[in-house]
């Protein structure tokens, strides 16, 4: 991100080079987690970006099955970022 910038500030190419290092994006999606993890950030300010995809029509929600920490598979809301 740019010198100056807010850490919710992101432009449409930013996202694009973002979704880059996340390689592909899958079928089934990411959870909010799995992105602030692959893009090294925290979680809330993964959810303020996800927020505005969603505003700018670039995000589809979606559930995915996830283990949780007592080992049992839970649906989880994830992700899919979408290109302009």
């Amino acid at each position: 991100m740019k010198k100056g910038k807010k850490p919710e500030e992101i432009t449409v190419a930013e996202w694009l080079r973002e979704l880059e290092t996340i390689n592909a994006i899958p079928d089934e999606g990411y959870t909010a987690n799995e992105l602030a993890e692959a893009w090294g950030i925290t979680v809330p300010v993964t959810r303020q970006r996800l927020a505005m995809a969603k505003k700018a029509g670039l995000l589809k929600v979606t559930r995915v099955k996830r283990e949780t920490l007592s080992g049992l598979m839970s649906l989880q809301p994830a992700y899919i970022l979408l290109r302009p």
